[in-house]
């Protein structure tokens, strides 16, 4: 299989809005308040405290005991990298636009989290 030689134009469309599971249950606390979301497309996520949640209608991805310093946010190409490598070898890199982006970097700044550009 081959990859797309570009990126699409526009950002990947949720046709039906999907049920949050998690977050959902979780709106009355610190990490789930509507407050303290971020919307990349069809996910959401959410981080307090170390834990990093994120979530869309057929998935909940859940890291915990993070530390700030040890979770890297790279934006990219339409692309917004979540690094924990060092920590739990993950990454998570999801497609966005250039709003979603610039909501991101606010994001994670604001939580004290680094964000670098490729």
């Amino acid at each position: 299989m081959t990859a797309p030689a570009s990126a699409p134009k526009t950002p990947y469309l949720c046709p039906n809005p999907p049920t949050f599971r998690v977050l959902d249950r979780l709106r009355k606390t610190e990490l789930g308040s509507p407050e303290n979301r971020l919307c990349i497309g069809c996910f959401k996520l959410a981080y307090y405290d170390g834990v990093l949640l994120i979530e869309n209608g057929s998935i909940t991805h859940n890291m915990a005991n993070l530390e700030p310093d040890a979770l890297r946010v790279v934006l990219g190409d339409r692309q917004i990298v979540i690094d924990v490598w060092v920590q739990s070898s993950c990454s998570v890199t999801l497609t966005a636009s250039a709003t979603e982006m610039e909501s991101a970097r606010a994001y994670f700044v604001d939580r004290g989290i680094a964000v670098c550009t490729a």
